[in-house]
């Protein structure tokens, strides 16, 4: 089975890692290729993409791990070209994950889900 594909050019920065939390920082390319339908003239990050975020930063921490079941994802606020991300994965010992995405103006988005092995 190959790799996992990342949609963004530039992978998350981890930043702080423990046993049940892991943040990383990930800068929002302005010339990122999903900002060309996602929407010409007001160009926002589509919400796919943080959940991408989300599972790349989980992954780096846990290598092996995917998502088995989306609970709920909440978006926010939009995100623009050239924000940055700082992403908050956290989990318990049954495998529930809580993630929190956020740029400088607030949340931009939240999810809950089961994790397990990747596909």
């Amino acid at each position: 089975m190959p790799d996992a594909v990342t949609v963004l050019r530039r992978e998350p920065v981890l930043v702080r890692t423990g046993p049940a939390v892991v943040e990383s920082s990930t800068v929002i390319e302005p010339g990122e290729e999903v900002f060309a339908g996602h929407y010409p003239g007001f160009p926002i990050l589509p919400g796919v993409c943080l959940l991408d975020c989300v599972l790349t930063t989980m992954r780096m921490a846990r290598p092996g791990a995917g998502m088995r079941v989306l609970e709920s994802g909440r978006f926010l606020a939009p995100v623009f070209p050239g924000d940055v991300l700082t992403t908050v994965v956290e989990w318990d010992e049954h495998g529930r994950v809580r993630a929190t995405v956020r740029t400088a103006r607030g949340k931009a988005a939240r999810f809950r889900f089961t994790a397990g092995e990747a596909p």
